[in-house]
């Protein structure tokens, strides 16, 4: 994703894990839970406010049930 302050959609970072060159981050928009990655200087913290967009391209969907890709 791309945190940007003029971005289409709102959420909260519920967890932010450190991976070296990147982060995971769990953001939550309403009651949907979202896992995106952002480079590692990403300034976030647990709970604050970001907007974000995404490049269609790189979006990976899972079914819920069987985790199938």
């Amino acid at each position: 994703v791309h945190l940007e302050s003029g971005a289409p959609v709102e959420a909260r970072v519920h967890d932010v894990e450190n991976h070296g060159v990147e982060k995971i981050l769990t953001l939550r928009v309403g009651d949907t839970m979202l896992r995106a990655t952002v480079p590692a200087r990403t300034d976030v913290a647990i709970e604050q406010a970001v907007r974000f967009a995404w490049n269609p391209d790189k979006v990976v969907m899972f079914d819920k049930g069987s985790g199938v890709s």
